[in-house]
């Protein structure tokens, strides 16, 4: 779009505000339209439980502390690098199980470590919610697929004694992975901070500006 000129030949500023207006409307339609789809989607996959029942919901995950009281790599050979091999099998057998998975430093070092048939695999797992919209040229994941990564980082980071350049830095390397590797589809939709040892408003506003739907 082009600014609008008045009389005395200079770009006539309202000119210039309407279709900065028309531009933020046309984008708070779309991420509206996009954020209704994906919740859609994950609420999709919830059972409704039973009435008059206490309905348990379990989550199958992992939860892998870059370096704690070990290092990383006493970590990733006696305990991780088995259990992310584990979750590829159950996936495998059985198309009704989901998984979810946090800590990006481990994967990545599992993921270069893999066949080209492991990996395809592993995408497919992924790739299951996706498809493309004619309406937007661009291809969504509107269901979620069965290996999901929420939060997305590097680790899962401490909420009290972290930077917040730190924490920015660390989910924007864990994010470049994803979106290499599995495109749109890798993109995680939640903050997933089980084991900060308190939490920070920070944090909490930190993930609302990156988009993610929930913060658990």
């Amino acid at each position: 779009m082009y600014p609008k000129k008045d009389s005395s030949n200079n770009a006539c500023a309202v000119g210039v505000l309407e279709d900065k207006s028309i531009l933020f409307r046309y984008t708070l339609f779309y991420h509206h339209f996009i954020t209704m789809f994906l919740l859609k989607g994950i609420f999709s996959l919830c059972l409704l439980g039973l009435i008059h029942s206490l309905n348990v919901h379990l989550v199958c995950h992992t939860h892998d502390d870059v370096g704690w009281l070990v290092t990383v790599d006493q970590y990733y050979y006696s305990a991780v690098q088995y259990i992310i091999d584990s979750v590829v099998i159950a996936l495998d057998q059985n198309p009704d199980r989901r998984f979810i998975y946090v800590e990006i430093a481990y994967f990545w070092r599992w993921w270069n470590q893999q066949t080209d048939e492991i990996r395809q695999k592993v995408k497919g797992f992924v790739n299951e919610g996706k498809i493309r919209s004619a309406l937007f040229n661009k291809v969504f994941c509107l269901n979620i697929g069965r290996l999901e990564f929420i939060s997305g980082g590097w680790c899962m980071n401490d909420e009290a004694a972290t930077h917040y350049s730190s924490i920015i830095d660390q989910h924007s390397l864990g994010a470049a992975f994803l979106h290499e590797q599995f495109g749109e589809c890798g993109r995680p939709k939640i903050g997933w901070q089980i084991d900060p040892f308190g939490h920070s408003r920070e944090v909490a506003s930190l993930f609302a500006q990156v988009s993610f739907l929930f913060h658990l």
